[in-house]
């Protein structure tokens, strides 16, 4: 069972409540969130451990992708509905959201269409795995 204490510390920052308002409206890549809140995966990472151990979140792995999800706690759902109901329509979390539905059409990394047994949608040349882009690194020419 979670903490509250630890779950409202863990909400106390920005960029984390950002991302739970995201999961508010279903399961999540890590890719999903680097595109959607423009951060680097590192910074995402971070936040993910910090809510994770506060068990607002739960996570499984796909290979080398790791999907995010609201824990499955009462006080959690609870807290699920607080948010939701008293910032889905507020800044940044309402452009957060825009984007989010742009990007599922976008690029395909549906995890909702994936769970249906739907085939992404994705342009026929665009690269990395189904669902995900992955790049190379930029080098430097210094």
């Amino acid at each position: 069972m979670a903490d509250a204490a630890d779950i409202f510390r863990a909400l106390g920052e920005q960029t984390r409540l950002r991302i739970v308002m995201l999961l508010v409206t279903g399961e999540l890549c890590v890719c999903d969130l680097t595109e959607i809140l423009g951060l680097p995966q590192s910074t995402i990472s971070r936040h993910m451990t910090r809510l994770r151990q506060s068990g607002l979140v739960a996570d499984r792995r796909e290979g080398t992708w790791i999907h995010y999800r609201l824990a499955d706690d009462g006080i959690v759902k609870e807290i699920k509905l607080l948010i939701d109901n008293s910032f889905r329509d507020r800044e940044p979390y309402k452009g957060d959201r825009e984007r989010l539905a742009g990007h599922v059409v976008k690029s395909g990394c549906a995890p909702k269409a994936a769970k249906k047994g739907l085939k992404p949608k994705r342009p026929a040349d665009a690269p990395g795995r189904e669902g995900h882009e992955k790049t190379a690194p930029e080098l430097s020419t210094s």
